[in-house]
């Protein structure tokens, strides 16, 4: 099931530069000649038919618009776990099968994940779940098997964020050293060029550098939560997804 017309693939000749820069936060745009851009904001606005975009849960777990917007928030999308102890919420790229794969890694491709969101309340040991945010080639989570690049915290593993990345079992867990927080809006944003090299920003700031990503995968962009354990569900709120490509050669 998708969501409405929120998703935009723009074309290079239509999009001012700044614009992309001031959503994702970024100082200025990633190297290369701009292909594609997956642009998904005001949620809350947006039919649930005819998206790039869908929603994986299970359990009683949902993906809701919220019908009251933020002033600095117009649209927002909340990822709740549900009331059993095994629920996933997820946004993701539809693709192959259904499953989060959208766009190719290759090495003369560089590309930019950037969101905000939002934790409800900190994982806990009664209420416990894993956060993922980037790109993946799975809804389910970022695990040591998910090829992709992004974002996770997982209580039992730190209190912070921590930037992960696979290549094809080079699995990297690096702590981000920035504590993950209730009721914060979270920028985030991952930057993989090519197989080179990968840059993980909070808030704008660098906070992991990590090898990149061997060409010939598929992934797509995924945010979302499982539950571990407890019944009260577990929230997220998503202000924007976006994916910028860009062509070095």
């Amino acid at each position: 099931m998708g969501f409405g017309a929120g998703f935009g693939l723009i074309a290079p000749a239509s999009l001012a530069l700044h614009d992309i820069d001031r959503r994702s936060g970024a100082a200025a745009p990633m190297p290369g000649r701009l292909v594609a851009l997956v642009s998904f904001h005001c949620f809350n606005a947006m039919a649930a038919t005819n998206s790039l975009f869908i929603q994986s849960v299970t359990g009683a777990a949902a993906v809701t618009p919220q019908d009251v917007p933020e002033s600095d928030a117009p649209g927002i999308i909340e990822l709740g776990t549900g009331t059993t102890t095994t629920g996933r919420a997820c946004i993701a790229t539809d693709g192959v099968n259904g499953a989060a794969k959208s766009f190719c890694t290759a090495d003369n491709l560089n590309y930019r994940y950037s969101s905000r969101f939002r934790l409800a309340d900190l994982s806990t040991v009664g209420e416990e779940y894993d956060f993922w945010s980037g790109i993946t080639d799975r809804a389910s989570g970022m695990t040591p098997s998910a090829y992709g690049a992004g974002i996770n915290y997982d209580r039992e593993t730190n209190v912070n964020f921590r930037a992960y990345s696979d290549d094809g079992g080079a699995n990297r867990d690096d702590d981000t050293g920035v504590a993950a927080a209730a009721d914060v809006w979270i920028r985030y944003r991952v930057e993989v060029y090519g197989s080179t090299a990968i840059k993980h920003y909070i808030n704008n700031v660098l906070v992991a550098t990590q090898a990149g990503l061997t060409a010939g995968r598929v992934v797509g962009a995924v945010t979302g939560l499982l539950k571990s354990a407890g019944t009260t569900s577990s929230v997220c709120d998503i202000d924007y997804v976006e994916v910028e490509i860009r062509e070095t050669s």
